[in-house]
C-alpha cells in the first residue's frame, strides 16, 4: 500500500513539473506568384542596372518561410528559461534558406520581473522594429524594399536584453563580440539599441545600431531609425525616417522618408499603400536618389491563412541615368 502511495506521489509531481514547461512548433508558409522586372544599384561598381522580366514562383511574398521551436520552463518565483531554434527555408524548392540549421534564430535565456536576457543567434533591436511603420505589409511589395542600399537584417550571435514593458515603453539593448577575426576578414562587432512606446492609437520607435570592422579601423555601418504609426480606426497611418552611414557599402550617408497608411475594409480585408525616397550620398560620384511606391492588399481566410496581392514600382535615378523597376504579385500565406 505504501509503495502504490509513494508511486501515486512520484507521477503526480512529474506531471506538475511537466505543466510547468511547454514546448511549441511554429511556423510560416508563404509563396507568390510574380512578374517581376528588376532594377538594382551596385555600390561596388557605382552603377545601376535593370535586368529582364521574367515570371516566378517564388518562397517568400509578405514573410519569409521558416519554421521553429521555442519553449519555456517555469523555474518558480517568476523567473522562467527560454529557448528559440528557428530555421529559414524556401518553400519553392524544398531547400535551407542560409546555411545551418537554425539560421535564423537559436538563443537561450532567463526572463522574469526584470525582462529577458537572450544569449546566441538573434535578430538586432533594430531588426526587431525595422518593419513596424513599414507599408504594404513590410514585405517584398512595401515602397523601401528595393532602394535601401545600406541595411541588411541577418541575426548575430550576441548578448541581447529586452526591458519588460513599463507604461507602453520598453526597449532593448544587444552587443555581438565580433567574433573569428582574421587580418582579411571582418568580423562583425555590433552593438544596438531600441526604446518604444505603444499606447492608445500612437506607436512611436526609434533604434541605433553601430556595426563596427576590425580590417579597416574606423569604418562602421551607422543606422538610426524613427518609425511612427497612428491609428484612427478607419485607417492607421504609417510613417519613418532612417539614416545610414555605410562607408563601408560604398556610400557616405543615406536618408530615407516612407509615408503610408493600412485601411481595413471589413473584418477581414486590408488594403495597404506608400510612397517612399532615399538620397544617398558618395564621395567622387554623382549622388543618388530613388524612389518606391506600392499598393496591396491582404485578405484573410482565417486566422492563420491569407491570400495578398500587391504591386511596387521603383524608379533609381544617378546623374543622366534613369532606370525604372516594377513587381507584381499575389500569393498566399499560412502561419501555423
Amino acid at each position: 500500500m505504501k509503495k502504490s502511495l509513494i508511486a501515486l506521489a512520484v507521477l503526480a509531481s512529474t506531471g506538475a513539473a511537466m505543466a510547468q514547461s511547454s514546448v511549441t512548433l511554429y511556423g510560416i508558409a508563404d509563396i507568390n506568384l510574380q512578374s517581376s522586372k528588376p532594377v538594382t544599384y551596385d555600390p561596388a561598381t557605382g552603377t545601376i542596372s535593370k535586368g529582364l522580366r521574367e515570371t516566378l514562383l517564388e518562397s517568400g511574398g509578405v514573410s519569409g518561410s521558416r519554421w521553429g521551436i521555442k519553449g519555456s520552463e517555469d523555474l518558480g518565483g517568476g523567473l522562467k528559461a527560454n529557448f528559440v531554434l528557428e530555421s529559414g527555408f524556401n518553400i519553392d524548392t524544398g531547400t535551407g534558406k542560409a546555411a545551418g540549421l537554425f539560421n535564423r534564430q537559436s538563443y537561450v535565456g532567463l526572463s522574469g520581473g526584470f525582462g529577458e536576457v537572450q544569449l546566441g543567434n538573434s535578430y538586432t533591436p533594430l531588426d526587431d522594429i525595422h518593419g513596424t511603420a513599414n507599408a504594404v505589409f513590410d514585405s517584398i511589395l512595401s515602397p523601401t524594399a528595393y532602394i535601401q542600399a545600406g541595411y541588411v537584417s541577418n541575426p548575430l550571435n550576441q548578448i541581447k536584453y529586452l526591458t519588460p514593458n513599463l507604461g507602453g515603453f520598453s526597449g532593448a539593448v544587444s552587443y555581438a563580440l565580433g567574433e573569428n577575426k582574421t587580418a582579411t576578414t571582418n568580423a562583425r562587432n555590433v552593438y544596438a539599441f531600441n526604446v518604444q512606446y505603444a499606447g492608445g492609437p500612437l506607436y512611436v520607435g526609434y533604434a541605433y545600431q553601430n556595426d563596427k570592422k576590425n580590417v579597416t579601423p574606423g569604418i562602421a555601418t551607422k543606422h538610426n531609425l524613427i518609425n511612427a504609426t497612428y491609428d484612427l480606426g478607419v485607417a492607421k497611418l504609417l510613417a519613418s525616417y532612417r539614416n545610414v552611414k555605410n562607408t563601408d557599402l560604398g556610400d557616405d550617408k543615406e536618408n530615407t522618408v516612407q509615408i503610408g497608411v493600412d485601411v481595413p475594409v471589413g473584418a477581414s480585408l486590408v488594403v495597404s499603400t506608400g510612397f517612399a525616397r532615399a538620397n544617398a550620398e558618395n564621395a567622387g560620384v554623382a549622388d543618388r536618389k530613388s524612389t518606391g511606391f506600392a499598393l496591396g492588399a491582404s485578405y484573410s481566410l482565417s486566422k492563420r491563412t491569407s491570400v495578398y496581392t500587391g504591386f511596387n514600382l521603383t524608379e533609381i535615378k544617378q546623374a543622366s541615368v534613369k532606370e525604372k523597376g516594377n513587381l507584381y504579385s499575389v500569393g498566399i500565406r499560412h502561419a501555423f
